[in-house]
């Protein structure tokens, strides 16, 4: 069984007032190193989805919240996103339930979602239910990771090497 919950509205979640949620860990925790770029191939957006599945398997209720689809959606696929949602029990359009919240990272479903939002080019948070992480993902492809917690950061170490994450230059 999905344990997938999409919520009405950015106020309906168990995780209270989302976007409120979003700036409060905005303001308490610190930024790792600086802005990553988001890759253009879809090969390496799916690995970077994993990556950020990675990140949020060991953290309780990850929540992704897309807050802008809007930009480039003369060119978006609803009936795909739409399909999907479909598929995993829900009639609601993006409009009236943009936040998906999750019992654990582990689920297909997570790691689909934000795939959907890499490719889209949409904006989105994804924290989880204690506030050790979030990640800020740009319709201008690239993300920030803010996170205090050692574990993350050494996973992120580890992308850098690997060049899975590559940080923009200014």
């Amino acid at each position: 069984m999905i344990a997938l919950s999409i919520f009405e509205s950015e106020q309906a979640s168990s995780s209270g007032n989302v976007p409120g949620r979003v700036a409060v860990l905005r303001s308490q925790l610190h930024i790792y190193r600086s802005g990553f770029a988001i890759p253009c191939a879809s090969g390496m957006k799916a690995a970077f989805a994993r990556l950020i599945q990675a990140i949020f398997v060991s953290l309780p209720e990850p929540v992704i919240y897309i807050s802008d689809w809007e930009l480039w959606s003369p060119n978006q696929d609803f009936d795909l996103f739409n399909s999907y949602r479909l598929a995993k029990g829900t009639l609601r359009s993006l409009d009236d339930a943009p936040v998906h919240q999750f019992e654990s990272a582990n689920e297909e479903s997570f790691g689909s979602i934000v795939c959907l939002v890499l490719y889209y080019q949409w904006d989105a948070e994804i924290f989880d239910r204690d506030g050790k992480c979030l990640i800020t993902i740009s319709h201008d492809e690239w993300l920030d990771i803010r996170t205090d917690d050692s574990q993350i950061r050494q996973l992120c170490d580890q992308a850098v090497s690997e060049g899975i994450l590559k940080e923009l230059r200014s």
